[in-house]
């Protein structure tokens, strides 16, 4: 199962992505702008990656939960901005 969140969420869901998940059937009905949090203090959920994707989170504090993830950074602007 996959996961996202982020450490400083928006509030939506970029439009893009939106259109995106629904073409390729994703049930969009549930996805919300959530932030890392929620899945750190889940301590049966363990997690295997972590993958960050913007720059700017590339040096902040990561995520932390059970297991022992794997992490890699993709570093673009921040794709909240994109609209």
């Amino acid at each position: 199962m996959e996961y996202f969140a982020g450490s400083d969420p928006k509030g939506n869901i970029n439009c893009f992505t939106r259109q995106l998940w629904e073409e390729i059937g994703y049930s969009v009905d549930k996805i919300y702008s959530k932030i890392w949090d929620e899945f750190a203090n889940n301590k049966t959920l363990e997690i295997d990656f972590i993958l960050t994707d913007c720059d700017q989170a590339a040096g902040e504090v990561s995520l932390i939960g059970s297991g022992k993830p794997i992490a890699a950074h993709w570093g673009f602007s921040d794709p909240a901005l994109v609209h």
